[in-house]
């Protein structure tokens, strides 16, 4: 493996706030987020990176190093990979949902069905949202960047 300790097995003191955390503890916190909400996808990282007061480029490099965590210990059936996982999630219902229908249960059945479809419409419009939200978060930075250097220019001497 690549030196990376397992975040796993990393100790998370009770009562100490992420932005407290060393880059152990922020990687070993992260990853059990990420198992919780199903994916890296589901993760607003404006947030996280405010709640752990890191740049969002800590954040991401977080993001990296687990995923190669990932694929080095917790190989495919523990990927990170949100789309896995959320597909896993929803095979169940789908499949409990044909059971259901034969044995003949079909208003059970349609039930199950219809909350499964609920569940992935609003997961797909949250992760959108999400996605939005971070791609305005970079144009609104861009923009910053663009307008100081502007002011910058007309400060110069010519």
């Amino acid at each position: 493996m690549s030196g990376e300790p397992d975040y796993e097995s990393v100790h998370l003191k009770a009562g100490l706030r992420p932005e407290k955390y060393g880059w152990r503890q922020r990687r070993a916190d992260l990853l059990r987020r990420i198992k919780d909400a199903g994916g890296v996808n589901m993760l607003n990282k404006s947030d996280l990176a405010r709640e752990y007061d890191v740049a969002r480029s800590t954040l991401y490099n977080d993001f990296e190093r687990l995923a190669e965590y990932a694929d080095e210990s917790l190989g495919e059936r523990e990927s990170l990979d949100g789309e896995a996982l959320y597909g896993r999630a929803l095979r169940k219902p789908l499949s409990d949902a044909d059971a259901l229908r034969q044995q003949g249960k079909h208003a059970k059945a349609a039930s199950v069905g219809k909350e499964a479809a609920r569940v992935f419409r609003w997961q797909s419009e949250w992760r959108m949202t999400s996605e939005l939200d971070e791609l305005l978060e970079r144009v609104e930075a861009l923009e910053e960047g663009r307008e100081r250097e502007a002011r910058t220019n007309d400060f110069r001497i010519k």
